[in-house]
């Protein structure tokens, strides 16, 4: 019996040890989607939370335990998809991130003032937003988020008029579609219709 339980704990700690390892490093994501045109092959590129170094250790240590990778952009030529604003309120310091996993894409808000409770604003299936270059490259995400500054809330049209704005908010993108800007207002996130 005492064999079986080193063994079982052995077992454990190789398939934690790899789990940890694969969350480490630059993972792809490969397959067919059915599109208007017929089936196409994608590849959704996907970084480790170490790949933002800037990002807080406590917000990178929330991102690890629920298992996230950060998908990015067919477009991305750097790291994308981890964003830091005044989110809650001005002068705030909040992050918000795109978190890959088990199939589904999770848009995450972190506030300075309870890192340990993320917002999720919003939930697709991996493949959900996809797009690419040209019609014949292979499809890539096309979900990206970058922070909408107060002074862009106050002057983008369809967006000014549900002000008045204090602080920044998040523009959640389906890149070359369309945009919505999330906006933290009295406790709860507004989704007002962003550039399209």
């Amino acid at each position: 019996m005492m064999r079986y339980i080193v063994f079982a704990l052995a077992v454990f700690a190789v398939c934690t040890r790899a789990q940890t390892t694969m969350r480490d490093t630059e993972q792809t994501e490969t397959g067919q989607i059915q599109t208007a045109q017929g089936m196409r092959g994608y590849k959704i590129r996907l970084l480790p939370v170490a790949s933002f170094p800037n990002l807080p250790q406590n917000i990178a240590a929330q991102l690890s335990l629920l298992h996230c990778m950060i998908p990015q952009t067919f477009e991305a030529h750097r790291p994308e998809n981890v964003i830091h604003g005044a989110f809650e309120r001005r002068g705030s310091s909040d992050w918000a991130a795109l978190c890959s996993h088990d199939g589904s894409i999770d848009l995450l808000a972190f506030f300075q003032s309870s890192p340990e409770k993320p917002f999720t604003l919003v939930t697709h299936r991996a493949t959900e937003r996809m797009g690419a270059e040209t019609p014949s490259s292979m499809m890539g995400s096309a979900w990206g988020i970058s922070t909408i500054p107060l002074e862009g809330l106050m002057h983008t049209p369809g967006i000014h008029e549900h002000g008045p704005f204090d602080h920044d908010g998040i523009e959640d993108d389906y890149v070359e579609r369309s945009s919505t800007v999330r906006y933290y207002r009295n406790g709860s996130w507004l989704a007002l219709e962003g550039n399209n």
